[in-house]
């Protein structure tokens, strides 16, 4: 789907399915993918295939049914098909770039972490606005103008985000994973003022159970043929663990039978 079309279909949808929870979100509203998919079958395999840029194609048309709040409603792409899921040892240079939910624990999280995501300069001699896109740790800097002046450039501006690293980790218990001795751990990233408010960031916790919605970008490593692959994170399904989720083989049970004796 081209742009234009995909920010006209996210119009209809939001029009007849979402404009209550829009206009009663503080940071984000939940869009469930079946409600979608029954919608616009087009559309939800868009947001499959090419899940950047239509999460701001949602986003952009979002702004225009409630411009009236003084900060951006994110849309939550929720309750992915299984066939989107995966544990962190399952994931292959096919699912970059795609989106899919990241299920796992969570074995460790930072703090709020302060990121410069973007940067705006000016020459000196034209006063050309150059804009800097912040991609990795390394903060980098325009070397020359389209006027043709080298060196250094006026800083005017920073963009600065807040910004969670959270370790997840394959789930030993899960049924998927019930053959595996060793957990795999992918690291994500939350960014944007609804996945680092106070409300989820008390829910982040070692321990907890959870299906990360988003999708893998690649980051070249500094002079290497190797690359990062971080996870960006749309959502996150914070999941109940009961005995019914808990899936234990033949040989663990006849182990535990042996100890219970």
């Amino acid at each position: 789907m081209e742009p234009p079309e995909v920010i006209e279909e996210f119009k209809h949808f939001f029009e007849n399915n979402c404009l209550g929870d829009i206009s009663n979100a503080a940071s984000f509203f939940e869009v469930d993918f079946n409600k979608l998919s029954k919608w616009n079958l087009d559309l939800a395999n868009e947001l499959l295939d090419n899940p950047e840029e239509t999460i701001k194609a949602a986003e952009l048309v979002v702004k225009l049914f409630d411009s009236t709040k003084e900060k951006s409603i994110s849309a939550w792409f929720v309750n992915l098909p299984n066939t989107q899921h995966r544990n962190a040892w399952e994931v292959r240079k096919d699912d970059i770039g795609k989106m899919i939910g990241l299920k796992g624990i969570i074995n460790k999280s930072t703090s709020i972490i302060h990121i410069c995501a973007s940067a705006k300069f000016e020459c000196p001699v034209c006063g050309n606005i150059i804009n800097i896109l912040q991609l990795d740790s390394t903060f980098k800097e325009p070397s020359k103008c389209g006027c043709g002046r080298k060196g250094k450039m006026t800083l005017l501006d920073k963009k600065i985000i807040d910004t969670i690293k959270l370790g997840l980790a394959d789930d030993l218990m899960d049924k998927d994973n019930i053959d595996r001795s060793i957990a795999r751990e992918k690291i994500s990233i939350l960014s944007g003022k609804d996945l680092t408010s106070h409300q989820i960031d008390k829910r982040i916790k070692p321990g907890r159970k959870v299906i990360l919605n988003g999708y893998f970008k690649y980051h070249q490593k500094t002079n290497s043929t190797e690359f990062d692959s971080i996870f960006q994170v749309n959502s996150i399904e914070f999941l109940q663990v009961g005995w019914d989720t808990v899936f234990i083989n033949n040989k663990v049970e006849k182990s535990i039978i042996e100890l219970a004796k």
